[in-house]
């Protein structure tokens, strides 16, 4: 009887403490996939608002290049920056300065059937994103008279579980985008 007592013990601990396990595991997994989608939705809001603004996204690169947005050189070669001293990053800090997401409405709610359902974004469970950096790689033109820039698109995404045992997951998505403007 004691024999059976002590296998039978020994077998709901060993069950017990292998579903912790896998309940912590699973977590910090789901946690990570959370901060890994934030990340990409700080992406996707950066393609959104290179799509509808992409001349002001090409003059921002073009600029911080040191390079005038209206150059036109009638060769297929790669620009090097002409004017290293005029080069600034302020305008495409200015394109940059809205895609995170705290500069979104703070009332997200989701209403549905008469209940109201927050995004989590204040108190302990926080989700957020920033774009953190948007640079121009590469710069060059095609013989068909069309500049073509390279921009380098990084998002970061974070969020936090306070039953998970990291305080914080980080993931950082990287994105390469062709801007294009055809000067005739």
């Amino acid at each position: 009887m004691l024999l059976f007592c002590l296998v039978t013990f020994t077998f709901l601990f060993s069950m017990v403490s292998s579903r912790n396990r896998m309940r912590k595991q699973t977590l910090s997994t789901h946690t990570q996939k959370k901060a890994y989608y934030m990340a990409q939705g700080g992406i996707q809001q950066a393609l959104l608002k290179l799509r509808l603004l992409h001349r002001k996204a090409y003059d921002a690169g073009a600029i911080s290049r040191g390079v005038c947005p209206f150059l036109n050189p009638y060769e297929n070669n790669v620009v090097s920056n002409a004017n290293p001293d005029r080069a600034t990053r302020k305008a495409l800090d200015i394109f940059l300065s809205d895609l995170k997401s705290t500069s979104t409405s703070p009332d997200l709610s989701l209403r549905l059937t008469g209940g109201t359902y927050p995004i989590p974004n204040s108190g302990t469970t926080q989700w957020k994103y920033e774009v953190t950096e948007f640079n121009v790689d590469t710069y060059y033109m095609r013989s068909d008279g069309s500049v073509k820039e390279v921009a380098h698109i990084k998002a970061m995404g974070y969020a936090f579980d306070p039953r998970d045992l990291v305080p914080e997951r980080r993931e950082l998505v990287e994105k390469s985008v062709e801007l294009t403007r055809k000067i005739k």
